[in-house]
Parts: structure tokens; C-alpha cells; sequence
């Protein structure tokens, strides 16, 4: 279990970029806050959530977390292109403590003004460790609020060792920008305090 916290913290910082790092390429086109043109021309995704499965059986914990790092282009002033690679984590979907699935989804943005925009994504996903399975699929659906906030709708359809399908339909919450990349290096915080403390005090 502490081999999967310690993986998560070094993923996390990893792939967490510096807001300032960031803002300072702005005048060259790219923002690290999704706005539409002509202020950027493309513009970095960080997104940090939380999503619940709906349709969890008794003996499969429901919640999980999704951490997302990509790239769009804006096609127009109303439309955004790109792709997003992804972790997630979940619960004993498997009869396992956690669960982690890595993989790729392209995606769409169509911006409703400046501040609202509906997205939407699909592509593959890696499940990782014992009986996991083959890869499956997996999408989302979002309403974005100023690329600080997104409620989501996703599905999740895999391959358990065992046979058959796994069908997962889940309901969640973003926080992106400079909102994920602070929950991101909070959350790998508390991580590498937990796995740093004696077993003793758990």
C-alpha cells in the first residue's frame, strides 16, 4: 500500500507544473489557464478529482481520484482540441486495496461563453496490477466553470482476469488550473506524511 502512496507523490509532482512557470509563457500564445482566442492559442490542462461510482457493488469501494495532465489548441473562439493523460485511482474493484489504470483521451471543448464550456473526452484505459485484466475504454462528460471547477459524468468499461466486463459509471468533480495544481501538491503532502508515519499509529 505505501509502494502505491510513495508512486502516487512522485507522479504527482512530476507532472504538476508551476503556475509561474507557466503564466511566464503566456505572451507566446500559451496560457496555463484555458481562455479562448485570441488570448491563447493553446493552453495546458491540470485537473485533480474525485469521483464516485454509482453503480458499486456491496463489496467495492466507491470513491476514487483522477488526476489529468494535457494539452489543447483552440480551433476557433468557441472550440478546443487536445488530449489529456490520466491516473486514477480507486478502491478494491478487484478485491484489492487500490486499483490504479493509466491511459490517454483525446478531447473537446466547446466554450458557452468565456467562463462556461462543456467537455468531452474518450480513449483507453490501462488498468495496473493483479487481475486487471485486458485494457478498456473510458469517458467523460463535463460542465467547466472558468477552468477552476468541473462537475463530470464519466463511464468506464474493463476486462477483469477473470472474464466478462466491468462496467462502471461514475459522477465527480474537478478542481483544474491553479486549483489542481494546488489540491494535486496538497494531496501528495498528505500522502508522503501518511507513508512517512509509523504503522503503529494506524
Amino acid at each position: 500500500m505505501r509502494t502505491y502512496c510513495l508512486a502516487g507523490i512522485v507522479i504527482a509532482l512530476l507532472v504538476a507544473p508551476s503556475p509561474i512557470w507557466a503564466q511566464g509563457l503566456e505572451p507566446a500564445g500559451l496560457c496555463f489557464r484555458g481562455r479562448p482566442l485570441p488570448r491563447c492559442r493553446s493552453f495546458l490542462v491540470t485537473e485533480l478529482g474525485f469521483r464516485h461510482m454509482l453503480n458499486a457493488r456491496d463489496s467495492v469501494r466507491p470513491n476514487g481520484f483522477t488526476l489529468d495532465v494535457g494539452w489543447m489548441t483552440n480551433r476557433s473562439e468557441s472550440l478546443a482540441l487536445g488530449a489529456t493523460a490520466f491516473v486514477a485511482l480507486d478502491g478494491g474493484r478487484y478485491g484489492h486495496d487500490v486499483q490504479f489504470s493509466v491511459g490517454l483521451k483525446p478531447r473537446l471543448r466547446h466554450r458557452l461563453s468565456d467562463r462556461l464550456s462543456v467537455e468531452a473526452s474518450a480513449g483507453v484505459a490501462f488498468p495496473i496490477g493483479e487481475g486487471s485484466g485486458s485494457p478498456g475504454i473510458t469517458g467523460d462528460v463535463g460542465l467547466n466553470f472558468g477552468d477552476l471547477f468541473q462537475l463530470t459524468g464519466g463511464l468506464e468499461i474493463l476486462s477483469p482476469a477473470l472474464g466478462g466486463s466491468d462496467v462502471a459509471w461514475y459522477f465527480g468533480m474537478k478542481g483544474g488550473s491553479h486549483v489542481g495544481v494546488v489540491a494535486t501538491l496538497a494531496l501528495a503532502v498528505g500522502a508522503a506524511i501518511w507513508a512517512a508515519l509509523p504503522w503503529e499509529l494506524w
